[in-house]
């Protein structure tokens, strides 16, 4: 369903919005959580760090999908505030052309290069073959990510954030069957994992290809190949490469702890595979607020609406600050339990391990939560340098991080990476919030 956000109570249009989308962050966020608990029971610990020892690789190449995409939509939902729908046609043929491209030239630089990126984050050689195999089947798959991403993140521009909870969720379902099946029974390990995910990704995106095609026909209405224009595909990458900078910029410095950690033994990389997955869960509270902010602020900014922009990030931050203490508690005090789901394995060095990091990590939501709101916010308004620099304090942060706590502290240095690169982020970030919406201001008065 189509939603105009530029009428309206702010706060209850973006959580109105934001739910479903949070439901889908939650439900997407058992893609990874499925292969990893599947794994870990049916294969073990071992198996199991195989799986996260890869993680920040596959986080940063799916950032960049996942930036892209979302930039992409922000011009679809200022032409849609702005009922410009021709423009917005022409947008989204752009979109598509553009991501057929750069998936396939990225399908095939990354299968060459895929040696040297196994060896870039100091893979322990027991995990080689494993880590080398999930990568691989994962970067086949990277198309149906780029086509789930785009057709999402487009009906959420157009304020439908339904659709694609709903076919999300029939794809994890497809996605547990097939990892159960494949790990299982068929015994075929790690790379079945890979292989279920990429397939059932695949088919949340043909599900959301077949809906535009039906409902959503109004983004079909321009000619395609009268649309491809040079002009156009810069103004989209314009936006789109900067957010796709900002998401692989933040990766590059988890592979980067991934780099330090993988150092550090089996006992660490299990310890963190298990309490970053739990987290994430939490995390689709603060992203899917944000995720919710750029499209209300991307509809109201075309739509001239300053005041309604600033009105509904204030609200926002405030409710942000409720849900973070409300994890902040919940973790510290379950954390270390939950981790549990993942193997019966996870005992002695590797549960104090995740103790130690639901005893720090937690207590720094509140900046986690302002990320997701400012940043978004500006991408919303058509600024993507900024949070791009956003993206490089938080590398700066886990820069330090692994090359230098961790060398000297050990497992504490990387938990502290996490902290440090949220704060770092938000030095660009909330300045140039305030800047950018009092010179809004001034234009609208």
């Amino acid at each position: 369903m189509i939603k105009n956000m530029t009428e309206g109570n702010p706060i209850r249009l973006i959580f109105g919005f934001a739910l479903p989308i949070m439901l889908s962050s939650i439900v997407q966020q058992f893609y990874q959580i499925t292969d990893t608990m599947i794994v870990g029971q049916f294969v073990g610990v071992s198996a199991l760090a195989a799986v996260g020892s890869c993680g920040g690789i596959i986080t940063m190449v799916l950032g960049w999908a996942g930036g892209l995409t979302s930039g992409f939509s922000i011009l679809i939902s200022k032409s849609f505030g702005s009922r410009d729908y021709k423009r917005m046609s022409e947008y989204f043929m752009n979109a598509v052309f553009l991501c057929a491209m750069i998936a396939a030239g990225m399908t095939a630089v990354l299968q060459l290069i895929l040696p040297w990126l196994v060896d870039v984050v100091n893979t322990p050689d027991e995990l080689r073959a494993d880590v080398t195999m999930y990568i691989r089947i994962t970067f086949w798959g990277l198309a149906g990510s780029f086509l789930y991403n785009l057709l999402s993140s487009v009906q959420r521009a157009m304020g439908d954030s339904r659709t694609p909870l709903i076919f999300l969720g029939i794809s994890v379902v497809a996605n547990l069957g097939m990892d159960i099946l494949f790990v299982g029974p068929l015994g075929m390990g790690v790379w079945g994992a890979a292989l279920a995910t990429i397939l059932s990704q695949l088919f949340s995106g043909l599900l959301c290809l077949a809906f535009v095609l039906r409902k959503h026909k109004i983004l079909l209405t321009a000619n395609f190949r009268e649309s491809i224009q040079k002009r156009t595909m810069g103004e989209m990458l314009k936006l789109g490469v900067p957010m796709a900078l900002q998401f692989s910029i933040t990766s590059l410095g988890n592979v980067l702890i991934q780099s330090a950690l993988n150092a550090l033994g089996t006992v660490y990389i299990t310890a963190f595979t298990a309490s970053s997955k739990i987290q994430g869960i939490f995390m689709s509270m603060f992203s899917s607020i944000g995720a919710a902010a750029s499209t209300y602020v991307g509809q109201n900014t075309g739509a001239g609406k300053i005041r309604r922009v600033r009105q509904g990030v204030r609200d926002c931050q405030i409710a942000a600050l409720i849900f973070s203490a409300v994890a902040m508690i919940f973790l510290s005090l379950t954390g270390q339990y939950l981790v549990k789901i993942f193997s019966s394995d996870i005992t002695g060095p590797i549960q104090e391990a995740c103790n130690q990091y639901f005893r720090l990590v937690p207590f720094f939501y509140p900046f986690l939560s302002a990320i997701f709101l400012y940043r978004n916010a500006l991408q919303g308004m058509g600024y993507g340098f900024v949070p791009m620099l956003g993206g490089v304090g938080e590398l700066a942060a886990r820069t330090i991080s692994s090359m230098v706590l961790a060398p000297r502290i050990g497992f504490l240095g990387i938990c502290l990476g996490e902290p440090l690169a949220w704060i770092f982020a938000l030095v660009p970030l909330v300045p140039y919030y305030f800047y950018a919406v009092n010179k809004w201001k001034r234009t609208e008065e």
